[in-house]
């Protein structure tokens, strides 16, 4: 566990170098003990790094093994972070077939768990995909409900992250008006995000 912490912590704090050898560290006396928990645990955390470091080849098959543990064990949040890690490493590959399902699936443990926060990340990534896919159709509603989320949340980045998600999805279908309103929104807040640190 001190060494799982640990390794979070720098995680947390982009010292993706720093966090890797100690979840392997913990990912190795996890397997020695035989605590199926402590591996799940620890092959996450090394998935999200790998992922956030863009090695998405590497982070792939450490959240495959991590979703079969925290399914086998009956962790639904675990399972439905899995699957969201899953589903962004396959968009960052352009496999918008392998991320969509991912994130379905995702958002439906996270409804289900009344995960808000891990709703609305699962929607955003499903709206991206969408969008990448040229189904603007899907998107707007998807991003939608994900700029919603974020607003009840009081995620103010969140909230332009959406609007900017929203906006590139008028601007594909050239509706330019709409485009720069919703463009014009984020940057407002992306300037009084910026205005406050």
């Amino acid at each position: 566990d001190a060494l799982w912490g640990l390794a979070s912590s720098h995680r947390l704090r982009s010292e993706y170098n720093k966090a890797i050898p100690l979840y392997f560290d913990a990912l190795e006396i996890s397997n020695e003990l035989r605590d199926k928990e402590g591996q799940a645990d620890a092959l996450s955390g090394l998935a999200d790094a790998r992922r956030l470091r863009n090695e998405y080849n590497k982070a792939i098959p450490l959240y495959s093994e991590a979703l079969k543990l925290h399914t086998d064990l009956g962790h639904r949040k675990g399972q439905a972070d899995a699957l969201w890690g899953l589903a962004d490493a396959h968009q960052h590959r352009g496999e918008w077939d392998e991320a969509i399902p991912r994130y379905s699936e995702a958002l439906e443990i996270c409804t289900d768990l009344g995960d808000t926060h891990g709703q609305a990340n699962a929607l955003w990534g499903l709206a991206t995909a969408h969008r990448h896919r040229g189904e603007s159709d899907k998107a707007i509603p998807l991003y939608s409900d994900a700029l919603k989320i974020r607003a009840d949340l009081g995620d103010r980045k969140g909230q332009a992250d959406a609007l900017c998600g929203l906006a590139t999805v008028h601007r594909l279908r050239s509706e330019y008006h709409d485009a720069l309103s919703l463009y014009e929104e984020a940057l407002g807040i992306f300037i009084n995000i910026e205005s406050l640190a």
